[in-house]
């Protein structure tokens, strides 16, 4: 089969959650109603996750197909044309991030083809064990509108949590980077401080590298871009390739 899936949750850590997608036809039965993508330890679920800080429920996607008034189809086939249009629901005990942005228990808010949700933020729970997706809606059924009543937020704010850290961590380089030419009797306790060193180093260089595209930092599922070497997020540069294919 050919299709395009509709909706994608493309994994931003695949040790802890695979991605997933959702086509049309598994959606849909009929258009005029709304589907449910579920997430969270639930069997049965459209997404179960293992990890025991995911609440029974953690989040639902709601995914309305709204008309049109045009034709889409391959082949020379036609349809009516609709349009995509997502809201996120947080139904978890410890929360739902859309962005870095904790969305709250009951509070719906809409999605967009390049959105982050994150189960288990990384700034929370470290990269080994974060739990994310990048949001990706087929190029063909993104919905131009907002519901109705919501301001969408389109900014991509910065991961402050990581920052601080890396400020921190920078305070401590410069201790034991000032201690290298410690006397012999010293060096004992020199030592321990280069596994601090090295972490400070680590943070350092993902603070330093930024998305070209939504310039946050750090980059969630960095994709280099050849010849040129510039670094994306892999939902920013997804969504890119789907509306500029050129």
């Amino acid at each position: 089969c050919n299709e395009e899936p509709l909706v994608s949750l493309v994994s931003l850590n695949e040790r802890t959650a695979p991605t997933a997608d959702f086509y049309r036809g598994q959606l849909f039965r009929d258009l005029r109603a709304p589907a449910t993508i579920t997430c969270g330890r639930a069997e049965g679920l459209s997404m179960a996750l293992q990890d025991l800080r995911v609440s029974t429920q953690h989040f639902s996607i709601q995914v309305r197909l709204l008309p049109t008034g045009g034709a889409s189809g391959r082949s020379g086939s036609r349809r009516a044309a609709h349009a995509a249009q997502l809201e996120l629901l947080d139904e978890s005990s410890n929360g739902t991030w859309l962005n870095e942005e904790r969305v709250g228990k009951g509070c719906c808010v809409p999605l967009k083809s390049g959105d982050r949700v994150f189960v288990l933020p990384s700034a929370r729970v470290g990269q080994e064990e974060a739990i994310g997706y990048v949001v990706i809606v087929s190029a063909a059924d993104v919905a131009a509108v907002t519901p109705s009543g919501q301001v969408r937020n389109h900014s991509h704010p910065s991961c402050s949590n990581v920052r601080k850290a890396t400020e921190q961590a920078s305070k401590q380089l410069n201790l034991v980077l000032g201690k290298e030419n410690a006397r012999p009797g010293q060096q004992q306790a020199v030592e321990p401080d280069l596994a601090v060193a090295r972490a400070a180093l680590k943070l350092q260089l993902a603070a330093g590298v930024r998305c070209r595209l939504c310039n946050e930092s750090p980059v969630h599922r960095c994709v280099t871009a050849v010849p040129c070497g510039h670094h994306f997020d892999l939902g920013c540069i997804l969504t890119r390739c789907q509306q500029d294919p050129s």
